[in-house]
């Protein structure tokens, strides 16, 4: 776990070696002075990647070029970690997961239900990665600079879903236990991640769930989701990022730094949303967590918070009313979990009322062609009323 034996071959004279962190500067890492072969290296951290270079001093002012890196990666815990936790994914091998099970230097792994959907490694170059018109230029960690690695769904394959699974981590030590996750999600067949704690029996929750396209842009930053773990009644779970490919390549789903850590003591509700089908005047909205008491904020899109509609006492889901009909709004909502004690604004979700009554709507026919020849691959198209996307 915090340890490595190295061992190489040279000519008998003095030796040293350099070690650091996989993919580090050489003349930043630790280095050793008068290494034998083999040589111990200790104090290493658990399921890491590092890089180790060596080169022999064979007499005064007579020193060899440097050879390596080789690469290695110290163990997983045998019984997990205990929270808090924290995982960037920067060090890890680029690319598909590798092994039994199948997975990565930081004891996360990959498990693809169906087909050959997949999660893999990426590292962040500035521009398009994999398939184009999808996925992000950046990770989360190093934003809005290049080199950082992040997580995505590769969809350019059929089947899925696939799942991208943590090592088992111990959340006893938590009062207030939360997953913290940044994602991106951009792409004209995005369809959804679902996020799941498994229990050591196999046993699942549900945690988290994300539809549609969530960027506007690939260049976007990650977004950040915090989900309350309260609901968990045992010690120790892995999290699962399930990750469901849409009609086409263009779905690619990308997560980064991850986090189980102590939460607020009042959780802002999540998963804020419209349901159901608008009226005229009328928008339906769910949340999920909390037991508390919730308030909502809504305005006109844009509004400034504070300047807004506030309703109190209000439980999920819950019906909007007195709106003004073809118009978009911007809901947010808190929880007040106690007095004095209040969760932060979640927020906002865009909502929109019915652009006409249903006797007044018609019914139209769009005919696309395709001069190249070999059909629709991934397009789509978007028609707007007021705005508003019908």
């Amino acid at each position: 776990l915090s340890n490595i034996n190295v061992s190489w071959n040279g000519g008998g004279g003095t030796y040293i070696l350099e070690y650091g962190p996989r993919g580090f500067a050489r003349g930043t890492g630790t280095v050793i002075n008068g290494a034998t072969s083999p040589y111990n290296i200790t104090g290493l951290t658990a399921a890491t990647g590092y890089d180790v270079w060596v080169r022999e001093i064979c007499t005064p002012g007579d020193t060899s070029f440097w050879r390596g890196p080789e690469c290695f990666a110290t163990l997983c815990p045998i019984n997990g970690y205990m929270a808090p936790y924290f995982t960037n994914f920067e060090g890890i091998s680029i690319g598909t997961a590798s092994g039994t099970p199948a997975g990565w230097e930081n004891c996360w792994t990959h498990n693809t239900i169906s087909g050959s959907v997949r999660w893999e490694s990426e590292d962040a170059t500035g521009a398009n990665e994999n398939s184009t018109g999808t996925g992000p230029f950046y990770d989360n960690t190093l934003y809005p600079s290049t080199g950082g690695t992040y997580m995505y769904l590769e969809t350019s394959s059929s089947g899925g879903p696939a799942e991208l699974i943590s090592p088992l981590i111990n959340i006893s030590s938590l009062n207030n236990p939360e997953l913290e996750y940044h994602y991106h999600m951009f792409g004209a067949t995005i369809n959804y991640l679902l996020v799941l704690a498994e229990d050591a029996s196999g046993n699942r929750t549900v945690l988290d769930s994300i539809a549609g396209q969530q960027q506007a842009a690939q260049s976007d930053s990650f977004y950040v989701r915090n989900v309350p773990l309260s609901s968990l009644t045992g010690t120790s779970y892995n999290i699962i990022f399930q990750g469901h490919r849409g009609s086409s390549f263009t779905g690619d789903i990308a997560i980064d730094d991850v986090s189980v850590q102590e939460g607020p003591s009042c959780p802002a509700p999540i998963n804020l949303r419209q349901v159901g089908t608008a009226g005229l005047s009328t928008v339906d909205i769910a949340w999920g967590g909390g037991s508390g008491t919730f308030v909502i904020e809504y305005g006109p899109t844009g509004f400034a918070l504070g300047a807004g509609t506030t309703v109190s006492g209000v439980t999920s889901p819950y019906t909007i009313t007195g709106l003004t009909a073809a118009t978009g709004y911007d809901v947010y909502i808190r929880e007040i979990c106690a007095p004095g004690d209040t969760s932060t604004w979640t927020g906002p979700a865009a909502v929109a009322t019915d652009i006409c009554a249903a006797s007044s709507k018609c019914t139209f026919y769009f005919d696309l062609t395709d001069s190249f020849g070999d059909g629709w691959n991934g397009a789509e198209i978007s028609i707007e009323q007021n705005g508003i996307q019908v």
